[in-house]
């Protein structure tokens, strides 16, 4: 994930203005249970610091039970949503029914799920499971306190009431979302913008014109070979964010034939030229690794890490180990994504260099989602996984790509 911005030297946070951003992804909807800029609307009872230790946000303080079975959350008394209204403990017990049954997010609902929730008194709500949850905490930071009169009104799905440092003013879809400044926010002096105004393209190379022609202060995620060329520019400055927890990742159809076959599957990891990505397609903005865990993660094993290398030969003679030859399969992949059109052509290259035909093939977010969650293919898919930088049960839990009993590739065992 990268952001370019020109380049302002401000010694010291300056208060007012706007902050506009340019977007080649549209905002589909207002719901607490999603990301993205709508995010600034809300507000959670923790948030994670630098080193995703919890620290206190709507609530002031909270104590877990020695069996990670309970948590109690003790709430900031007087805060308020945007319409005035005062959050209540109440309001945090709707809002886990709504995240467990109607998330926009497959993380905040398998979460959610392991709770229920209990509200003595006003300013206190008691998160209970049958079992420990002691990575609860990679839940609460994505979890945002909703109004239930706003949320269930017939015009739900145009509004939004949150408490988070920024209040909905306008939203019109595939085209702008304009917040403002929420002058009761529990953090006094913040935010330092008075407004944020997200523009939405109509695709990249439109945000990119929209950017250098400054019309727009940040450009989010902007395709990589314009990421490389504004980086030179000493009017723009580059952030990476090194802390996203995504990854690109292969997956294979390990339920159809001879792809059920550990060798054929190792065979494939052998054949994929990493360095060669993160030098040409990333533009050095990844990190090469077997493994979707970031080294400062407890499942971070260098060894593991580095187990396979780019290695054609060892692929090809595990292919035939495996009594595999004149192998055809596809390479499902998300056309609008341009970073996995251009790895996949590579990749296409190599395997056709140990007798491997692989047909690329593009398709819409829906369509791919459909046949990728569902196994609908034969051969791989090229996509990503999220969370890798929490806890690793988090990433197992809550990423498609890697969940034990509901994965993108078909894959069961009892031991994994």
């Amino acid at each position: 994930y990268y952001r370019l911005r020109p380049t302002i030297a401000i010694p010291q946070p300056k208060n007012g203005g706007t902050l506009r951003i340019g977007s080649a992804a549209d905002i589909t909807n207002l719901d607490a249970t999603t990301g993205g800029s709508v995010f600034q609307i809300y507000d959670r009872l923790i948030a994670y610091n630098d080193k995703l230790q919890p620290q206190p946000a709507m609530a002031e303080s909270w104590d877990v039970s020695s069996d990670a079975k309970q948590v109690t959350f003790k709430l900031r008394p007087g805060l308020t949503f945007h319409n005035g209204k005062e959050v209540t403990s109440a309001d945090w017990a709707y809002s886990l029914d709504r995240f467990a049954n109607h998330s926009y997010n497959q993380h905040n609902s398998v979460q959610a799920k392991w709770f229920t929730a209990e509200a003595p008194d006003k300013n206190t709500v008691v998160f209970k499971s049958d079992v420990s949850r002691p990575t609860m905490f990679d839940f609460f930071e994505y979890f945002n306190v909703m109004d239930k009169v706003t949320v269930e009104a017939p015009d739900a799905k145009s509004k939004a009431n949150g408490t988070g440092p920024f209040q909905l003013v306008e939203w019109l879809p595939g085209d702008h979302l304009f917040l403002k400044k929420h002058p009761n926010y529990r953090n006094k002096g913040l935010p330092h913008v008075d407004a944020i105004e997200v523009h939405v393209a109509k695709d990249f190379q439109g945000m990119v014109a929209t950017f250098e022609a400054g019309a727009t202060d940040v450009m989010a995620t902007p395709p990589l070979p314009d990421f490389a060329r504004l980086k030179g520019d000493p009017k723009y400055h580059v952030f990476l964010n090194n802390d996203t927890g995504n990854v690109n990742t292969i997956g294979l159809s390990v339920n159809k034939p001879p792809f059920d076959n550990l060798d054929v599957r190792a065979a494939f990891n052998y054949a994929i030229d990493r360095q060669r990505y993160v030098n040409t397609v990333s533009q050095g903005t990844a990190v090469t690794g077997a493994l979707p865990w970031p080294a400062n993660s407890p499942a971070f094993d260098a060894a593991k890490n580095n187990e396979f290398t780019f290695d054609l030969d060892k692929a090809k003679s595990l292919l035939q180990k495996a009594n595999v030859s004149n192998l055809e399969c596809d390479c499902i992949l998300q056309s609008s994504n341009p970073e996995e059109s251009q790895f996949s052509q590579i990749y296409q290259s190599d395997l056709g260099k140990i007798g491997v035909k692989m047909n690329i093939k593009g398709y819409d977010g829906a369509t791919w989602l459909d046949i990728v969650n569902n196994v609908k293919f034969f051969g791989l898919w090229l996509g990503g996984i999220a969370y890798a930088q929490l806890e690793p049960s988090t990433t197992f839990a809550d990423s498609r790509g890697m969940n034990p009993t509901l994965n993108s590739s078909g894959y069961r065992n009892d031991q994994y």
